[in-house]
């Protein structure tokens, strides 16, 4: 093979790389987004019950925390069917 193919092909091969690690990048971007806001969340619920239950108003928090938990366990319930996360499903036989 001539210098000027291995030249080409090795330009190929290294435009291949640096698209591909731009794609790993903005799809890391987006999860670190995600879980940051639902870290964000479950910080602001977090700080509603607390409240509710500085208050004395357990029922407040009891409700507060319900509704978390039917939300959350049904998209969980939908993740583990569909098989979506292996973590999920192991924490969910656990208890």
């Amino acid at each position: 093979m001539k210098q000027i193919h291995i030249i080409w092909l090795l330009s190929v091969m290294l435009l291949a790389s640096v698209v591909a690690n731009i794609a790993l990048t903005k799809a890391n971007i987006q999860y670190f987004e995600e879980i940051y806001r639902t870290m964000a969340e479950q910080h602001i619920l977090n700080s509603k019950v607390r409240s509710q239950i500085a208050k004395g108003d357990i029922e407040a928090a009891k409700g507060l925390l319900d509704r978390e938990i039917k939300e959350k366990g049904a998209l969980i319930a939908i993740c583990v069917m569909e098989d979506c996360s292996s973590a999920a499903k192991d924490v969910m036989q656990v208890k």
